[in-house]
């Protein structure tokens, strides 16, 4: 199947967390989690075209280069190595943000600004949460 390819290969670059698969028995003998520690970075995940080509090109950066100049000198840019590696940032970022703001993945996060704390903010709740149900439902069973 051409699609399971693809996952595969993707997989294999972006290696996706699943918390239902890594922490099997949290979830099958609790339902999730009571609580979650962590320090999520706030960041907001968006293209920067001027970022990426500035770890390849610091002038860029350090000569504080403006955007209209940059789109001017990005075909030029691209014709050397960097070219790879600018679309896979591109494409990488550009599937991050689609599944950052998908309605199943992120439902508390539609009609407001992608960003990563916010995101672990509401996949905590939602873990923490799940747990919170299934051991009410066990105890009423």
């Amino acid at each position: 199947m051409p699609r399971l390819k693809v996952v595969k290969e993707v997989t294999a670059i972006i290696k996706f967390h699943h918390w239902e698969l890594v922490f099997v028995e949290v979830f099958k003998e609790n339902g999730g989690f009571d609580l979650l520690v962590g320090n999520p970075p706030w960041v907001q995940v968006k293209w920067e075209e001027k970022a990426i080509l500035s770890d390849y090109y610091p002038k860029l950066s350090l000569r504080n280069i403006k955007a209209n100049e940059i789109v001017y000198m990005r075909s030029e840019l691209l014709k050397t190595n960097l070219k790879n590696a600018y679309y896979h940032e591109f494409e990488e970022l550009t599937g991050s943000k689609n599944f950052l703001t998908g309605y199943h993945n992120y439902p508390l996060m539609q009609k407001m600004k992608n960003n990563l704390y916010k995101c672990f903010i509401t996949q905590t709740l939602s873990l923490a949460l799940c747990a919170r149900e299934q051991n009410r439902m066990c105890r009423e069973a």
